[in-house]
């Protein structure tokens, strides 16, 4: 699978580039050769100035934005020493805006070919214009903090994050929402406007890689504590190379008339989500065993 995702992505630089090229080319063609473009469009299609217009200021415009963001993101690339085809806010944060400009810019053409005045249109639609506004500002609230998301090093694509009560690993960010793809591999959006007023951990961002797995029991089954850590540490041995030595440790948060909350921490050397998701899915089960087998037991030594 590594390698196939490895030839894809080579693919598709190659294609980016392939691209890059071509426009290149074709803005230089289009600059140098633009009265003479015209005079065969009018030749051989047609001769409406409006449509030649909007057609030459669509087409140079995209060129124009779509070099600049070529440029740009090479520098960026280059200077931080990036890998190839690497998602990074920055990176996202200059794609987003590039498509944004090349909107404004298949606007102002369509104004062209139709020969609407600018001033007058929006003039004309001041009050229309108005109540799309306050319809549409949690739209422009997304789009706001998607861009201090983008622009900011708190919430980065790869990151392993918890915001609210989701958590998973961000896979994109765009104007309106977050990707994030949880432990079951569930797809969630998570809209921007919501981000900052949700509590937001960032496991990727913490100096200590500590892994925690939260659990329950009854206040009559306190004194499987440390029967259960030692089988839980035990069960981790084929790990052990991935987790500090020593790091192991239970804790016991809350403490109610029906239940103790207990919290089971270990440290990993460096960051591995592959080993954290298979530990995550191997310890409850662990759990549940050893407090079902404690159960049956005493079930059966009853007269």
């Amino acid at each position: 699978m590594e390698v196939i995702n490895k030839e894809k992505l080579k693919h598709q630089e190659t294609r980016k580039r392939f691209y890059f090229i071509f426009k290149l080319l074709l803005l230089v063609f289009l600059l140098f050769f633009q009265n003479d473009v015209i005079e065969f469009i009018k030749l051989r299609f047609t001769d409406d100035t409006a449509f030649l217009n909007a057609f030459f200021i669509y087409l140079t415009g995209h060129l124009i934005i779509a070099f600049s963001r070529l440029i740009l993101v090479n520098f960026y690339i280059r200077k931080h020493k990036l890998k190839e085809n690497v998602k990074n806010n920055f990176i996202i944060g200059i794609n987003r805006i590039a498509e944004v400009l090349s909107a404004i810019i298949l606007l102002l053409a369509i104004f062209t070919l139709f020969d609407i005045d600018l001033v007058k249109f929006f003039t004309g639609i001041s009050v229309v214009a108005a109540a799309i506004a306050i319809l549409s500002k949690d739209y422009f609230s997304n789009m706001i903090n998607g861009f201090i998301i983008m622009f900011s090093d708190q919430l980065s694509v790869n990151d392993y994050v918890k915001i609210g009560e989701h958590k998973g690993k961000i896979v994109d960010i765009t104007f309106l929402n977050i990707h994030l793809v949880n432990e079951d591999e569930d797809l969630i959006y998570i809209p921007n406007s919501t981000i900052f007023t949700n509590d937001i951990v960032n496991f990727s961002k913490q100096a200590v890689k500590k892994v925690t797995i939260d659990f329950e029991i009854k206040p009559d089954q306190i004194f499987l504590l440390q029967q259960l850590e030692n089988q839980l540490i035990e069960a981790l041995s084929d790990w052990e190379l991935y987790i500090k030595k020593g790091s192991y440790i239970t804790k016991v948060g809350k403490i109610t008339k029906d239940v103790i909350q207990v919290k089971f921490q270990f440290i990993l050397k460096k960051e591995n989500r592959e080993i954290e998701k298979q530990i995550r899915r191997l310890l409850p089960r662990k759990i549940v065993e050893n407090i079902n087998s404690v159960q049956n037991q005493d079930i059966s030594s009853r007269p």
